[in-house]
């Protein structure tokens, strides 16, 4: 595990988040919805950015209604996947969640990105629920996954 360096994003982060947005997506998001959320007094949705040695590395994104945070999303470039940066990313949104306060959080997650659901099942998100059809790109179904607040890590189920 390496440890990033997690703060808010800002405008000045807006072609960051888009080169990791096109790295990550099969169906990224422009960057007119990164200066969009960033340009705002009260944004529609809170950035959070890790960097490595100064480098922008990772992103997660979330907004929040009443008592719960909605995960929107959540990349790492894929030269430090699987070194940790995403689970600090998804704990440290979890973290400012419970501080809002939210009881909650949920996300949506292509059925087939197997990856990121061993990430969210290692802190305690199950499966609420799907959305048939919800990607345009390919018309693959959404999964909902939903976990209490502050995330935990799940210990492994021993067989």
């Amino acid at each position: 595990m390496v440890l990033a360096d997690i703060d808010f994003c800002a405008l000045k982060d807006v072609d960051a988040l888009e080169a990791l947005e096109h790295l990550s997506f099969s169906h990224p998001w422009g960057r007119g919805i990164f200066a969009a959320d960033l340009g705002r007094d009260r944004p529609g949705a809170l950035y959070l950015g890790a960097r490595l040695k100064g480098e922008f590395v990772g992103y997660g994104a979330c907004s929040w209604t009443g008592d719960r945070l909605h995960i929107l999303r959540l990349a790492v470039h894929p030269d430090v996947r699987r070194f940790g940066v995403g689970s600090q990313l998804l704990v440290a949104l979890g973290e400012i969640g419970a501080a809002v306060p939210c009881r909650r959080a949920f996300l949506e997650l292509r059925r087939s990105n197997v990856a990121a659901a061993t990430l969210y099942a290692h802190f305690g998100f199950v499966e609420v629920g799907f959305k048939k059809r919800y990607y345009s790109d390919n018309g693959e179904d959404a999964l909902i996954l939903e976990a209490p607040l502050p995330l935990r890590e799940v210990p492994p189920k021993i067989p």
